[in-house]
């Protein structure tokens, strides 16, 4: 976006100087045009068309030099937004603290290696108790899963009667009428049953 507004920039800066010398043209052809005759008034042109295009070469130098500042300007703009450029800075700042923590390693290293060592021992003979201890309330807590599983419940000689229409237990004599269809399930598998009465 930067690169096409600097090109229409140019663009309409080059249709001004082309009409402002087209402008400059004209009146000096209209002027002229009485005088072709007149001998003894071409030299006065001659100093007026030099002037003119001195101060034309001058316009176009300023210009020109405008344009190359505003030209240098965005391109100085658009490196510090390069990722190339950006990349390049990051790279700088990481060798730089790569090789101040590379310095920093070759700081006492064997007194590190002792230090990490001796925690490792440590961390070892805490360890050991903490892992038996985990295991042994991991075992504690699966037998007591095991014990309320529905499934061991089944396996004692207990059934679950179901709603056949709803699917659900029936927790209650008041849960059910005479007549209502029941799916019973046991340890091995379910039968069918039909509530004929209840107290």
């Amino acid at each position: 976006a930067l690169l096409r507004d600097l090109r229409s920039w140019e663009r309409r800066l080059n249709q001004a100087l082309d009409n402002r010398i087209g402008g400059l043209r004209l009146r000096l052809e209209r002027q002229l045009r009485p005088l072709y005759g007149a001998r003894r008034v071409i030299s006065p042109i001659r100093r007026a068309l030099r002037d003119l295009r001195e101060q034309l070469q001058q316009m176009q130098r300023s210009d020109l030099r405008q344009r190359q500042e505003r030209l240098a300007a965005l391109h100085r703009r658009l490196m510090r937004l390069d990722p190339r450029s950006v990349l390049r800075r990051d790279q700088r700042e990481l060798a730089a603290v790569t090789a101040k923590l590379r310095d920093a390693g070759r700081l006492p290293v064997r007194q590190r290696r002792d230090r990490l060592q001796s925690l490792e021992f440590r961390l070892q003979g805490r360890g050991r108790p903490l892992v038996r201890e985990a295991r042994a309330t991991h075992a504690e807590l699966c037998a007591q899963l095991d014990a309320l599983s529905p499934l061991r419940v089944l396996e004692r000689g207990y059934a679950i009667a179901l709603h056949e229409s709803t699917d659900r237990a029936v927790r209650s004599t008041a849960e059910v009428k005479q007549g209502d269809r029941l799916r019973v399930r046991v340890s091995d598998g379910e039968f069918g049953a039909k509530v004929e009465s209840h107290d």
